[in-house]
């Protein structure tokens, strides 16, 4: 049987087209709901910036809940880039190649996996 790594090599890197679509809208809300300050601690031309915040934590999650799926994604973000890492060595990408898919990875999340790992397939059925 041949080695996979010779018959499917990345040698370039390529984000992909949906992946910041979906990604940052998600961070910024999460983000924006576990960081924005609460209503008393605001000064009054700030408080009109942090509304929206406010009203996710009082009528969706609470700022305690919006900063556990924050350390959720984070730790799975984690977990994506050390399986990206995988099939980079196992693909035998380049360093730098595999280096941008990392960083990719920790960013955006399973969008970039997700997107390398259809390119690994679409090159094994294309030889």
């Amino acid at each position: 049987m041949a080695d996979p790594a010779q018959k499917s090599p990345i040698h370039s890197f390529q984000l992909p087209p949906d992946g910041l679509l979906k990604a940052v809208p998600f961070f910024t809300v999460v983000s924006y709901g576990a960081f924005a300050p609460s209503p008393t601690s605001v000064a009054g031309s700030l408080a009109s910036l942090f509304a929206p915040a406010q009203l996710l934590r009082s009528y969706i999650l609470s700022q305690k809940t919006f900063g556990y799926i924050l350390w959720i994604v984070i730790g799975l973000h984690g977990l994506e880039s050390l399986y990206t890492l995988s099939l980079c060595v196992r693909h035998k990408a380049p360093f730098m190649v595999s280096l941008k898919y990392w960083i990719a990875t920790v960013i955006i999340g399973f969008p970039v996996w997700m997107d390398l790992h259809r390119r690994i397939k679409s090159g094994k059925k294309v030889e």
